[in-house]
């Protein structure tokens, strides 16, 4: 009798652990390029269905950001042919905890985050990179507050040497509501 009742206790808990299972494991961040379904050189339609509508809109400058419960999406107006005026992300926020990269997340430690990253995080330091890629100026970023990250980023570097041509977003960043 006692048998039984053990293996009931352990296959509802092997089925509860797969529901905890960490989001990086789902590849929901991929390092300088997306997160959560939305990823660099997007277009506002494509955030608009995968996020939907935003909560707040704010401009920032000529630029928009567009605002989330849980993130934000940089958006910039791209004003070159073949597309002028399209609007694209060239970044991504999420302050959800289940989005995580290496294990790196929205209440991780900087202790935790210096160990991740090849950059290191000095202490005090409000922003730390976890990866950053050469010739691109993609960055995967973390913002701290005391020693606790509260906020994980993707981003294009505004001074993006993109030769003047239109990118694509990464075909890895599509979610399956595409």
């Amino acid at each position: 009798m006692k048998k039984r009742i053990a293996r009931l206790v352990v296959v509802p808990a092997s089925v509860l652990a797969l529901f905890l299972v960490p989001a990086a494991a789902f590849g929901r961040v991929i390092p300088n390029a997306c997160i959560a379904g939305i990823g660099l050189w997007d277009s506002k339609e494509r955030v608009a269905r995968e996020w939907g509508l935003p909560v707040r809109m704010r401009a920032v400058g000529p630029d928009v950001v567009w605002d989330y419960p849980k993130g934000s999406v940089f958006l910039y107006r791209w004003h070159r042919p073949p597309t002028p005026n399209r609007w694209i992300v060239l970044g991504i926020t999420t302050t959800d905890p289940r989005e995580r990269l290496h294990g790196i997340g929205v209440g991780s430690w900087r202790s935790e985050v210096h160990a991740a990253s090849v950059y290191g995080c000095p202490a005090r330091a409000e922003f730390c990179t976890l990866v950053a890629s050469r010739g691109e100026s993609r960055t995967t970023d973390v913002r701290l507050k005391g020693n606790r990250v509260v906020s994980l980023s993707v981003s294009l570097s505004s001074d993006f040497d993109d030769g003047g041509q239109l990118q694509y977003a990464d075909r890895r960043c599509r979610n399956s509501k595409s």
